[in-house]
This record gives C-alpha cells, sequence and structure tokens, in this order.
C-alpha cells in the first residue's frame, strides 16, 4: 500500500478547536492529512469535492460535526459513500460522541470521545494494513451487532497537544463548485471576526455538569473526568505568541475556555509576568461567578482585561436546578460589581427559549439583568436539546418529546421571535423601569408594536457597535480597528441575504 495515503478532515462549522488539532496530530505523525471546510451543501458542491478525494490516494475520510450540522452530514455522507464505497468514513465530534446509534447507518465507524490518539492509530492501522476497526474509541456495526471497542484515557498532559494553527497550505473550503485553498485572508473570509482578534481553548473540562451541556455526556462516557484539565501557562503563552506571528494584525485575545478563572492564584500570577513580557494585547474570557473574586482581579489588574464574559444563563432559581447549576441571584451581581468596579467589561450569557420558563422564571431573569449597571453585552443562546445529555433524559421522561422538540438540530444562536425574546435582550439598553413596563404589558397590541420597532432598530444599528465598544479592546484606535474588521461579518450577510453564496 502507498505509504504517502492522505487523510480528509471534513468539517461542517467555521470555528472548528478540536479537528484542527486531530490535523496537526496527524501532519505531526507524518500522516499526511486535508482538513476541508464544507460549509454549504449543493450539487456543485459535493462534485467538486468528490473530484478532489477521486485525485487523492486516499486512507480514510473523517467527518467532525456538532447536532446542528447532522443533516449536511449525513446526506454528504451519503453521497460520498455512493462514490468511494471502498473508503472508510468515519464520524467524530460532539454529535457522534454524544449520540453514536443515530450515525451507525451513515458511516463504518464512529470514534467517540478526545480522538487525539485515536485517529493517529487509525492512519497508522490503515497504513499498515491491519483493521482499522479494532482501534480505541470506535463504534461500529457488525453483523447487525453494535460493537464498542474500549476508549483511550484522557489525554492527561495537554501541553503535549499540537500548537493549532488557524490554517496551513493542506486547508481547502469548498464554495462555489470549487475547491479554494485557505490563506491568511481566505481565512478571514470564513471566519472574519478574527482578523483582528484571537480566539482559543486551552484547557478541557469545566467545574460544573450542566444538564444541557456535552460534559454531562461526558462524565457518563469517562468516570473519571476530571473537572479541568489546563495546559500550563508557559504552552498557553508560547501558543498565543505562534499565532500572533502568523497574523500580526490581532489586537484582542480571547480564551474560550469554559472558566478561565478556575485557575488558583499561583497560575494567575505566572500567567500575567509571561503575558506581559511576551504578549501585551487586551484580553478576554469566559468564567462563573463564584470564581469571581477580588485576589484574582487584582492579580488581572495590570493586563489590559477588555471583557469578561459571566454565565447567567437564567436568573431564575427553579430553572437553574433544571440546568444542573448552582445559582446566587446575590453572588452573580455581586460578581458584576467587582468586575465593573475594576475597569472591566461585562458579557452575560443568557439562555432563551426554554419550554420549563413561566412568567415568575422571565421575571427573575429580567430583574437580574435590569439590575446590572450599564454598560454591559447579552450573549445570546436559544436553548437546544441534544440527545446524550442529561436534560434530553429529562425531557423525553417528563412528556416523551425530546425527539421531537429537537430534531432539526436548529443553531442555538437562532431565538424564537417572542415578545419576552425581544425585552430581554433589550434590556441591555433600556432603563429598568421602561423594561419592566414593557414586560408587564408586552401582551397589549400597542406595547408589541412598539418593542419590536425598538428590538429592530436596536439589532440592525446598536447592538453591534455596542458589542464592539463595550467588550472589544479598550483603545478607542483598537475598537476601531477591531469594528472595521467586522465589515466582512456585513459583507457575508448581504451576500447571504441576496444569495450570492451557493
Amino acid at each position: 500500500m502507498d505509504n504517502d495515503l492522505t487523510a480528509i478532515l471534513i468539517v461542517f462549522d467555521k470555528d472548528n478547536q478540536g479537528p484542527v488539532i486531530l490535523y496537526e496530530e496527524l501532519v505531526g505523525e507524518n500522516y499526511p492529512c486535508k482538513f476541508i471546510y464544507f460549509l454549504c451543501d449543493n450539487n456543485d458542491n459535493r462534485t467538486a469535492l468528490a473530484k478532489f478525494i477521486n485525485d487523492l490516494e486516499i486512507s480514510f475520510i473523517g467527518f467532525s460535526f456538532a447536532s446542528h450540522s447532522t443533516k449536511t452530514a449525513f446526506d454528504l455522507a451519503q453521497y460520498l459513500k455512493g462514490e468511494f464505497p471502498d473508503t472508510p468514513l468515519i464520524f467524530g465530534g460532539i454529535h457522534p460522541t454524544i449520540d453514536p446509534l443515530s450515525c451507525m447507518d451513515y458511516c463504518n465507524a464512529v470514534c467517540i470521545g478526545e480522538a487525539d490518539d485515536a485517529i493517529v492509530e487509525i492512519a497508522s492501522r490503515i497504513k499498515k494494513q491491519e483493521d482499522y476497526l479494532q482501534s480505541r474509541n470506535l463504534i461500529y456495526k457488525k453483523d447487525g451487532q453494535i460493537v464498542r471497542n474500549h476508549v483511550n484515557p484522557l489525554v492527561s498532559n495537554l501541553d503535549n497537544l499540537p500548537i493549532r494553527r488557524p490554517y496551513t497550505s493542506d486547508h481547502g473550503i469548498i464554495e462555489r463548485g470549487k475547491v479554494i485553498p485557505v490563506n491568511l485572508n481566505k481565512y478571514f473570509d470564513i471566519i472574519p471576526e478574527l482578523e483582528c482578534g484571537y480566539m482559543q481553548v486551552f484547557s478541557r473540562g469545566c467545574p460544573y455538569s450542566c444538564t444541557y451541556c456535552c460534559n454531562s455526556a461526558f462524565f457518563q462516557l469517562y468516570p473519571e473526568w476530571p473537572r479541568v484539565r489546563s495546559k500550563t501557562v508557559t504552552a498557553v503563552i508560547d501558543e498565543i505568541c505562534e499565532n500572533i506571528k502568523l497574523n500580526p494584525k490581532i489586537v484582542r485575545v480571547f480564551i474560550i475556555d469554559d472558566c478561565f478563572l478556575v485557575h488558583d492564584l499561583g497560575w494567575l500570577r505566572d500567567f500575567v509576568r509571561l503575558w506581559n513580557q511576551k504578549v501585551r494585547k487586551d484580553l478576554g474570557f469566559f468564567s462563573i461567578p463564584q470564581y469571581i473574586t477580588q485576589d484574582k482581579l487584582d492579580i488581572l489588574k495590570d493586563i489590559n482585561i477588555c471583557c469578561i464574559d459571566l454565565g447567567l444563563q437564567s436568573g431564575s432559581t427553579r430553572i437553574n436546578k433544571i440546568y444542573g447549576r448552582a445559582f446566587s441571584k446575590e453572588r452573580f451581581l455581586k460578581a458584576c460589581r467587582l468586575i465593573q468596579s475594576s475597569g472591566i467589561s461585562l458579557s452575560v450569557d443568557i439562555i432563551f427559549d426554554s419550554p420549563w420558563e413561566e412568567e415568575a422564571d422571565y421575571f427573575d431573569t429580567l430583574d437580574i439583568l435590569t439590575s446590572i449597571s450599564k454598560p454591559f453585552l447579552i450573549q445570546q443562546y436559544s436553548l437546544k436539546i441534544y440527545p446524550g445529555t442529561k436534560l434530553y433524559e429529562r425531557c423525553h421522561k417528563e412528556a416523551g418529546m425530546a425527539r421531537d422538540f429537537n430534531m432539526s438540530y436548529q443553531n442555538y444562536n437562532c431565538l424564537q421571535g417572542t415578545e419576552i425574546n425581544y425585552i430581554l435582550i433589550l434590556t441591555q439598553i433600556l432603563p429598568r423601569n421602561f423594561t419592566l413596563y414593557l414586560f408587564k404589558n408586552r401582551h397589549n397590541l400597542l406595547v408589541k408594536i412598539i418593542t419590536k420597532i425598538m428590538y429592530t432598530f436596536g439589532c440592525v444599528l446598536l447592538l453591534p457597535f455596542l458589542g464592539v465598544f463595550v467588550v472589544g479592546p479598550k483603545g478607542l484606535k483598537q475598537k476601531i480597528a477591531l469594528a472595521v474588521s467586522f465589515r466582512r461579518v456585513g459583507v457575508s450577510w448581504l451576500k447571504d441575504l441576496l444569495g450570492i453564496r451557493r
């Protein structure tokens, strides 16, 4: 067999932290690999992908996708199996991990969990002409029965993982019936918001195990699943510096670990020291309210912290109990005050569209949001109930409707167009008393019209600027640079609206 067989990794979303690392691990072990964005499914793009694959000697095709991309992934898989029936097609990623049985009819095997070692084993077995189905982490069908192989232990030392490069000469995107190489400029076309920013995750795991989150499924897959594993300070700083070299236009770094402040004071002191020596950019990160302490903020005061994204999800104690989240209104508002009194901008995560929320729950969330000092920004997410999570099990047990509730697997950024959603989002720009008035009178026709007009006006004209100027870089020049870079987002939306991208 040819020793230069090439693996093809196909992704269906713009931001792909895990799959890019898998690509790096394959090429680091001298297994050739192509990394392909397949963001738009049509006949021209399928044909272009098939021709691209046909021109190479392929070892296997790997898909990585989340639940909202299942239809695109399943449809493309059926097409590729018809074109390349003898080529192994392996699914991986969040959805195949938490709901592998839904994938069995579309692929040769599903790779569950952390695939860092498994993907190298698969490539090695194929290269040696051994049975790749014996690789760890795989689930597959044999004689109509489901076979589950042993799962590799968790990666214990994240420093051993390769540095994630945003693009290489092996990256491509399928669009307009062509395979287009991904260089720096094309990468910004795909993810416009990263032209002046850099986002990366340096840890795995979370202090919480929320019932709607994949972490609740991982706890079942890995009984020894630790709350958080993280890279060392040196490894974090080195990776950031390498990516700044690739893109000198970066003005802001956003660390998208589930909770950056889970680190102890010693780790944070070392981080600040090396940051000021080597990085010196604005920093943003996610945190959980109980990890916001004055001691930690005091350590970080020597860094330009542009924003902290704080998870609220709901202001209701009852709803947070359903979500499996420890919650205290007083603790959350105290965390907000500590952040804002330190001169740091605040962003708040809210989950909308929960089928369990009632009038009192909406009011509790509204009460908290209208108690936060302005300016602040709301990051909005629509609740999606994914198979394999504890919330799915609860939904199915309570109503027997979980399958129907979320079979479309819509993107969690798409909210329902309801008055309560509009009003909650408007809390970031309207006074408390007026917001409460809208809430109490939201069923009145005139109030409905006023709310819709304000929401439309706010989303189009105010909130995009609020986002950049509240949680963007601290310096005005850097804010303007970031805002200008977002022109690509506007152009992308306009192209989609006009049907230019096919």
